[in-house]
């Protein structure tokens, strides 16, 4: 890890000396230097430990995953494996890989947008690999591509800080300029792409913003001073002198920060557990929602949470409209949504850890394969423990109905990977699992790009609003509920699943050869340029939600 972060640091240092790359625009990067910096990094990692490393992560789901008929992940399979890699590792929503439907948006013909990154590097793969698909290789190269390109923005603005504050990039370091330098990148992380960084009191503006939009910044000080600590620690045991007093250096700030981004995940995740108990204190009749008479209540007692409108929990896909008269707020969905995350970058948000997809990937373990019998499938979940299910258990006798009526709809096996699965899963896990919508019935939005889309007024509801819904709690607390279900079917990939094993390995040594051609086009970009953040990229349309008869 230290020998790659220290590879990552000088080949940064060596780009942020090209004019031509900090004479680009805010938010852009330039496709022709992102070509040749991914040829200079798959040169240098083709052994690398830590590819090694991602390619083991990645394993088990890969192995289940569905393949085409090369045997190698499709494209649209590459993106929802990757989206589910960031999620579950560092709780980051990369931009460009939620939806396998969204397309590579370049803001122009010579550069693309750091949102539609991760939509670029695909489209070179896609190109150079002729349509085949990737192997597991293939997508520990691209998830590290990504990660790197986190990276080198993270390092960036470090150097936006340090330069302001007239600190040398070469050499010791004041401990304590260094250590204020360190929290304005806290400060910037928190307050995410929108921040400038330019002059020094840039960086007075910024903590007088957090302090208004985040008053409650003693916890998350005290996490970074623990965090920094553990990591000192870490850092005198494997490769300081313990005799020679320790002056910090940019370079080492900056292997911190990369950590930094890693785990503020995992921190900020401690604040979603908080929530979801709250929610589960409020849930009606063990259903996985909240009923929005409920829901409204606690934000009228007092309390800062669950003050959202109708409309945009509508717009997150978190209502429940299946009973017009009784409404209520689906908690797996709410706590998935992107109103729960801190937009940390222009490449990324920080959202919370999807509890769901850690049961999807122990069941993938298990099953090892994209499809599996009913029965053998009802069994592995049945051992399966969450947050708020006990384990073993006996299914109900509706679900393992439901789950042979999957596998009847698809050929007598059932698909992990499938809208209808998702939605067994959200049955039988109401308030780990998020109800799956059918696609393109909702069209999520982060809180900002709904308040420019349709007015910030629209954002939380009125106090009116919340007393009218409050005020019918009593005449809806004792209605009978039942989860809504719905017959559509989506898979993440169309395909043959009959693929025998021998073809496979010959289609996946076919996909090595034509990766291996990729030559300057294709692979890990860790060396990309630093350049400063700015506005938020709207990277969605503001197409309105369109309405479910079951669920919105």
């Amino acid at each position: 890890m230290a020998k790659l972060i220290a590879f990552t640091l000088a080949s940064c240092a060596a780009l942020t000396s090209a004019d031509s790359f900090l004479a680009k625009s805010p938010g852009l990067l330039n496709q022709e230097d992102v070509k040749q910096v991914l040829l200079a990094e798959l040169l240098g990692r083709s052994d690398n430990k830590m590819l090694q490393q991602i390619e083991g992560e990645l394993r088990p789901m890969f192995t289940a995953l569905p393949k085409g008929e090369h045997g190698l992940l499709e494209m649209a399979t590459v993106r929802y494996a990757l989206h589910r890699h960031f999620l579950n590792k560092y709780g980051w929503f990369v931009k460009g890989l939620d939806s396998a439907g969204d397309s590579w948006n370049s803001s122009g013909a010579t550069t693309v947008m750091k949102a539609r990154a991760s939509a670029y590097i695909l489209s070179l793969f896609e190109e150079h690999l002729n349509g085949k698909g990737m192997g597991l290789h293939e997508l520990a190269v691209f998830a590290a591509t990504l990660a790197d390109l986190i990276h080198a923005e993270a390092i960036g603005n470090l150097e936006k800080i340090y330069k302001v504050m007239d600190l040398p990039m070469q050499g010791p370091v004041d401990p304590a300029q260094a250590e204020s330098a360190l929290k304005s990148f806290v400060v910037a992380h928190l307050l995410g792409s929108v921040v400038r960084i330019e002059t020094a009191s840039d960086l007075k503006a910024m903590q007088a913003q957090l302090d208004y939009q985040y008053p409650n910044q003693e916890d998350t000080n005290m996490w970074v001073e623990d965090f920094r600590q553990t990591y000192d620690m870490e850092q005198k045991r494997s490769r300081r002198n313990p005799f020679v007093p320790h002056v910090p250096s940019f370079d080492e700030t900056s292997a911190f920060v990369l950590q930094f981004g890693h785990h503020f995940g995992s921190f900020q995740n401690l604040e979603c557990h908080t929530m979801k108990r709250k929610l589960v204190e409020m849930e009606h009749m063990g259903s996985g929602r909240v009923l929005l008479s409920k829901f409204y209540s606690s934000a009228l007692a007092g309390g800062w949470e669950f003050m959202e409108s109708v409309e945009y929990l509508r717009n997150q896909g978190a209502l429940d409209e299946s009973n017009p008269s009784s409404p209520s707020v689906v908690i797996a969905n709410y706590m998935n949504s992107r109103m729960n995350c801190l937009t940390a970058s222009d490449y990324y948000a920080v959202c919370c850890l999807d509890e769901c997809d850690g049961l999807l990937s122990r069941l993938e373990e298990k099953i090892a394969a994209p499809r599996a019998e009913a029965a053998r499938i009802a069994q592995a979940v049945s051992n399966l423990q969450s947050d708020t299910v006990d384990a073993p258990r006996n299914l109900s006798s509706t679900l393992v109905a439901r789950l042979n009526d999957i596998a009847e709809a698809n050929s007598g096996l059932v698909p992990l990977h499938g809208r209808l699965f998702a939605q067994w899963m959200h049955h039988a896990y109401p308030r780990e699992c998020s109800f799956p919508h059918v696609a393109g019935a909702v069209q999520p939005m982060y809180p900002v790009e709904f308040a420019i889309a349709h007015g910030h007024e629209l954002l939380e509801a009125s106090q009116e609003v919340m007393e009218m819904h409050v005020a019918r709690m009593d005449e809806n607390s004792e209605q009978p509920f039942e989860l809504p279900w719905s017959h559509e079917e989506e898979l993440v990939a169309e395909h043959n699943f009959g693929v025998h094993r021998a073809s496979r390995r010959s289609a996946a040594g076919a996909g090595v050869a034509a990766f291996k051609a990729l030559a300057a086009l294709a692979a890990l970009a860790s060396f990309a340029v630093p350049m400063v953040r700015t506005c938020k990229v709207a990277f969605s349309s503001s197409a309105p939600s369109k309405e479910q008869s079951l669920l919105v």
